[in-house]
């Protein structure tokens, strides 16, 4: 919900998470979802070709809004976020959605090429 006050999610991240580490990174990719909502909204709908983001699990969905931000703003490595997708949708969504999550993600990681380090 975008239009949603951040503090509960803040506190809901606090009350899960002893790891301080782990807690700023929770809070980090919450900020990031929702500042950059509409770049990954277009990249997501851009990828999942025949399918609105209307029309997607709102779980799916999430988990793919999730990981797009990881994949285009973050340095986690691209195997590790799409795995973790995968995992996510198998725990919390439907039969068809770790198939379909991984899908679009690896559509948008081919689109989306992160420059190497050399």
């Amino acid at each position: 919900n975008p239009d949603a006050s951040k503090r509960p999610a803040e506190e809901f991240i606090d009350r899960r998470l002893d790891d301080p580490e782990l807690a700023s990174f929770a809070r980090d990719l919450y900020s990031g979802i929702r500042s950059h909502r509409q770049e990954i909204d277009r990249h997501v709908s851009q990828a999942a070709e025949n399918w609105s983001l209307d029309r997607m699990a709102p779980v799916d969905r999430n988990i793919l809004r999730l990981a797009t931000f990881e994949l285009l703003h973050k340095e986690t490595p691209v195997a590790v976020v799409i795995d973790e997708a995968v995992e996510m949708a198998k725990r919390f969504g439907s039969a068809e959605s770790p198939a379909f999550v991984n899908g679009i993600l690896d559509r948008i990681a081919s689109r989306h090429q992160r420059p190497s380090r050399s």
